[in-house]
């Protein structure tokens, strides 16, 4: 799956709003207030930054460009509910902000209310026909609902518009991937990590593919490539150890299905995962340990028999 997220990185935290308010004696309180918020993110301080911003919005409570910015650093913050409301405003004030509708989709389709994203972006595509980001979002929407000639109509559409958008070689290439045409699929997904090295979701969707294909070598690199970005990606880690496994290197596999138990504590199929690659290095009771820790996190309550152990009929 593949976000706008490269799109919406490349619009800055700051506003075209002239600095020069600072010290204008003709600008409102918001304004000042505003630019000072700018000040501060140009330094980085983010926490001052929304000082400002909210400061400003106490002023006026129709400032858009305040709402737009603080939905920005919420949405980079992870903070999505705050991120929504304040994307909402701008909507509000401003119906015909392509960006705002663009933003409020993806963080709709993150949690997974795919049917109000796609309102906000068939709102965005109405406002701007030819907007190749929002195309690019549309299609991954319909990726995740599984409409995948949509999918490859408003990928191929934004790739007309924006040769060079990333996200709209990935979202195609995933959906390739989904329809089985492994071949195209390849070939975009490496078009959108040649045009965006950093691309998350392409590497792992790339890597994906390579391991259907059954070449674990390629496989491992691109999501050896994603730990180098991410550190703490668990789904790189899950990954790697499922090509690490099918090239039957079980310890390299074990070390990094180590680390997906120590990044998701409480997920019982981590311990699952484990369990089959301690299996497989014949570590009977390491595995019969894991599977107990998996079952008694999905039952909520201590496991009393072993998982491993055929219980004998009683005489």
């Amino acid at each position: 799956m593949i976000s706008i997220r490269s799109f919406l990185l490349t619009l800055s935290l700051l506003s075209i709003l002239p600095c020069c308010w600072c010290n204008s004696t003709q600008a409102t309180e918001a304004e000042r207030s505003y630019a000072l918020a700018r000040k501060a993110l140009s330094d980085f301080e983010v926490d001052r930054a929304l000082g400002f911003l909210n400061r400003a919005i106490a002023a006026d409570a129709d400032f858009a460009p305040a709402y737009k910015t603080r939905g920005r650093i919420y949405r980079k913050q992870g903070k999505l509910d705050r991120a929504l409301d304040d994307y909402g405003q701008v909507i509000r004030l401003t119906s015909d902000d392509v960006e705002a509708y663009c933003a409020r989709a993806e963080i709709y389709r993150q949690t997974d209310k795919f049917n109000e994203a796609l309102a906000d972006l068939n709102t965005a595509l109405r406002v701007k026909p030819d907007c190749a980001p929002a195309l690019a979002a549309r299609a991954n929407c319909q990726l995740a609902q599984k409409q995948y000639d949509a999918a490859i109509t408003d990928a191929s559409t934004a790739i007309r518009h924006d040769p060079e958008l990333a996200a709209a070689y990935g979202v195609r290439g995933s959906t390739y991937a989904a329809q089985g045409k492994l071949a195209d699929a390849v070939a975009d997904l490496t078009k959108a990590v040649d045009l965006d090295p950093s691309d998350t979701a392409a590497l792992l969707a790339r890597g994906r593919v390579f391991m259907t294909q059954g070449k674990t070598q390629p496989a491992v690199a691109d999501f050896s490539v994603v730990l180098e970005l991410h550190p703490d990606c668990v789904a790189a880690y899950r990954n790697r150890a499922d090509a690490h496994d099918f090239a039957g290197q079980h310890d390299q596999a074990l070390t990094d299905r180590n680390e997906v138990v120590r990044l998701t504590p409480k997920d019982p199929e981590a311990y699952t995962e484990r369990a089959f690659t301690l299996l497989k290095l014949s570590q009977k009771e390491k595995a019969d340990a894991d599977l107990t820790k998996a079952i008694e996190l999905r039952l909520g309550g201590r496991l009393d028999f072993s998982p491993l152990t055929v219980p004998q009929k009683q005489p």
